[in-house]
């Protein structure tokens, strides 16, 4: 941040005062908290910059799509983007990337349904030796 601001400067006439004559004084002869008072004296290292606002933006997500799989996305988007979002979603269903199932949805809409598949899951698992058999018998 080039530059220096009002605000920042304030902050440093706050963090200052607060350092020589306490932090209530300082919440009091500035009109804040004692809670901000706090929380810039945390930030203060002596420096003007130290004092500047930070982004707020989140620099990741873990259930973000990966590079590779934006550029198959983008690929994908490219051939059949004519015919609609829906038939894009059907292809990336097909090379399973997009491998949420039925079973989520039902979790989430209907309750009845949802309880019935626990039951029928538990019972498969009694015929079943691995979680894989399962899967590949319900599939």
């Amino acid at each position: 941040m080039k530059i220096i601001t009002e605000e920042m400067r304030f902050r440093k006439r706050l963090c200052e005062f607060a350092l020589k004559y306490g932090v209530t004084k300082a919440a009091k002869r500035y009109h804040t908290n004692r809670h901000f008072v706090y929380r810039q004296l945390e930030k203060y290292d002596g420096t003007l910059r130290s004092l500047a606002l930070q982004s707020r933006k989140p620099h990741s997500h873990p259930n973000a799509h990966t590079k590779e799989e934006l550029t198959l996305i983008k690929q994908i988007y490219s051939r059949y983007g004519c015919d609609g979002l829906a038939e894009v979603y059907v292809q990336l269903r097909k090379l399973s990337l997009y491998s949420s199932t039925i079973w989520f949805g039902l979790l989430k809409s209907n309750t009845f349904l949802a309880i019935l598949l626990y039951l029928a899951l538990y019972l498969l698992s009694f015929f079943f030796k691995s979680s894989s058999d399962v899967n590949s018998f319900l599939l």
